[in-house]
């Protein structure tokens, strides 16, 4: 069978998979994004549908202080990092699905890591329970279940500025309340022993296995592994570690790393991994997630094969598009930063048209939430369009609607029309400039009814058009190079629609018709290394 990467393109870090009955389900890290953690379902492992969100009502948890913040001179090197929601993992286990995550609380003045686990007995339902809250100072925890025993195994950061300051902790929990019933162990502090993460342990040929994610999640990622006669260890280092990395490679598919281990109804094993695609060291996508297949053999270690866009393995599979026991999720591909207001958004009964009333929170804001409303950027190559309709008493207010390509309060650039001055502007908010960057501006004249916005991107510009009343030629504003949107960050781009407004047009309505994100997949050759 013919498998093609990334299984889960854009915005998609940090895999974890479970497979019940003949079905597997995968999930990811969303950061600021809500409805967070993405649930995706697949019969074949090559064609994966977002089924649900696990966490889809602000009733579950907070995200009003998942801000990113630049840190040029983190001692890891320039990054900027965002809070909320870090690196799920999902379980079943007695006729339960679990998923653990980490939430990352950002105020300003601290960073805080609450851990909790979500439960449902019917993942389609998409009914997940509120989260219960297990008491450890770390992230990535991850569940094993080995009889009437759930062990929770985490990295233990001593201090968030320090590279060799993780370890693989574990302790154990009653499954019923969250409450610890044993004392916290380390058991592993890693092979490189800078920032140990990620863990999950699997349990083979009577040894415990522990996988790890290593080295910081960019250039110098990896995957370790140690293994134990006892759960709690001592865990002993292979002696070829690590068992991945494309750290000093020419491998297109750039800072493997962070995944999972997981075996199909063949037995067979395989691997979930995250990675980027470089081109030329530009990849504004961010981390995504690739399948690669895993060879294990008996009593011995795990040997997972380097990434590829495009590989073949013999595999059975039923054809996905007979396995859908329900519909997805309405809307389930739709993406709110933090903490939104749902009164601000209504659509009509045809999906066509979203009204939101603009917030005096715009998108380059820390505090509060945004009026947007997008998709994640799924392939390099990709066109997002809409219309925004006018409304004739709103002119001259303090309003701004339009398209934004946005990676994080720090980076995003905008198309839009200023109600203020009657103009089709793009601004651009880039990393280590205090105001957005005009890029182009044209007053309209005209009395127009609808604007229409389109952004596309190639692998290299993102482009920035407007047209007047939807007929006629595209009018190019200006562009932003691709480059400008790629950093050693932990999130992806989306397209979205926005509007803001302060004084008589904070609340305003705006309306906007046919937003849709529609992507072009470019794979490149198996040999073909970084341009």
């Amino acid at each position: 069978m013919k498998f093609e990467n990334p299984i889960i393109p854009g915005f998609s870090p940090d895999p974890s998979v479970v497979l019940v009955e003949d079905t597997f389900f995968l999930v990811t890290s969303t950061f600021h994004v809500f409805p967070d953690i993405p649930v995706y379902a697949s019969k074949d492992l090559n064609t994966w549908t977002h089924i649900n969100n696990a966490i889809n009502r602000q009733s579950q948890l907070d995200l009003s202080n998942a801000t990113s913040t630049d840190l040029p001179e983190h001692p890891d090197g320039s990054m900027v990092a965002t809070a909320g929601l870090f690196a799920p993992s999902i379980h079943f286990h007695n006729g339960t699905y679990y998923i653990l995550c980490t939430n990352t609380i950002n105020d300003g003045k601290t960073v805080q890591t609450l851990n909790f686990y979500i439960t449902c007995s019917d993942i389609w339902e998409n009914n997940w329970s509120d989260p219960i809250y297990i008491d450890f100072s770390g992230i990535d925890p991850s569940f094993f279940f080995e009889d009437d025993h759930a062990y929770v195994q985490g990295s233990f950061r001593l201090h968030p500025l320090k590279r060799d300051s993780c370890a693989i902790k574990q302790f154990e929990i009653d499954i019923k309340t969250g409450k610890s019933i044993s004392e916290t162990k380390t058991i592993w502090d890693g092979f490189a022993k800078i920032h140990s993460e990620g863990p999950h342990i699997y349990k083979k040929d009577g040894w415990y296995y522990l996988l790890i994610a290593e080295g910081g999640t960019f250039e110098h990622h990896m995957l370790t592994i140690a293994r134990s006669k006892n759960i709690w260890g001592p865990y002993s280092s292979y002696e070829q570690n690590p068992i991945l990395t494309s750290d000093g490679t020419s491998e297109f598919i750039q800072g493997v790393g962070h995944g999972d281990l997981f075996q199909d109804l063949e037995g067979k094993w395989w691997a979930a991994v995250l990675g980027y695609r470089d081109a030329g060291g530009i990849y504004p996508l961010g981390r995504e997630t690739f399948l690669t297949p895993v060879i294990w053999p008996e009593n011995g270690w795990p040997m997972i094969a380097q990434p590829k866009l495009q590989f073949e393995r013999e595999h059975s599979s039923q054809p996905t598009p007979k396995f859908l026991r329900q519909r997805p999720a309405e809307r389930v591909a739709d993406c709110y930063l933090r903490t939104p207001n749902p009164k601000h958004y209504e659509f009509s009964s045809d999906g066509r048209t979203i009204s939101v009333a603009a917030s005096n929170t715009d998108l380059s804001a820390r505090r509060g939430t945004a009026t947007f409303l997008g998709e994640r950027q799924r392939q390099q190559v990709s066109t997002s369009t809409v219309v925004l309709r006018r409304n004739e008493t709103q002119a001259g207010r303090t309003l701004r609607a339009g398209l934004s390509l946005f990676k994080d309060d720090v980076r995003h650039a905008d198309i839009f029309y200023d109600y203020s001055t009657s103009s089709v502007t793009l601004a651009f908010s880039q990393r280590g400039v205090p105001a957005p960057v005009l890029l182009g501006s044209t007053l309209l004249h005209q009395n127009w009814s609808r604007l229409a916005f389109k952004i596309q991107s190639s692998t290299e510009v993102y482009e920035f058009f407007y047209q007047l009343d939807a007929i006629g030629e595209w009018v190019l504003l200006g562009s932003v190079d691709a480059i400008e949107m790629t950093a050693r960050d932990f999130t992806g781009t989306m397209l979205g629609i926005f509007a803001s407004g302060s004084d008589e047009g904070e609340g305003s309505i705006v309306s906007f018709e046919d937003f849709n994100v529609s992507s072009e997949a470019s794979p490149r050759p198996l040999n073909e290394a970084r341009l």
